[in-house]
């Protein structure tokens, strides 16, 4: 079974995608990075989720509920491969 079936059988894609984020970040903070640069367009490679920016990009939004952040980029409709979000790891 692909990745996306099993999300399916198991859990949300924006929940997957949630992780994803939050890893990356949990590995950053433990790097003692003071911030990190999230793309749309690079978590949706890395996860393989067909065309589904959408899921991503929500994904990344409540992600931001959770650290300070700063939009770099986003798509003139809101969700797409462009959406760059800056999250700010230390106050």
């Amino acid at each position: 079974m692909d990745l996306l079936g099993e999300a399916k059988n198991k859990k949300k894609l924006v929940d997957i995608a949630q992780e994803e984020i939050e890893k990356i970040i949990f590995s950053k903070l433990r790097l003692g990075e003071k911030e990190v640069i999230i793309k749309a367009k690079e978590i949706h490679e890395k996860l393989n989720f067909g065309n589904r920016y959408p899921v991503i990009c929500s994904a990344m939004r409540k992600v931001q509920a959770k650290y300070k952040n700063e939009v770099i980029k986003s798509p003139p409709k809101g969700d797409g491969v462009n959406l760059e979000i800056k999250y700010i790891l230390k106050k």
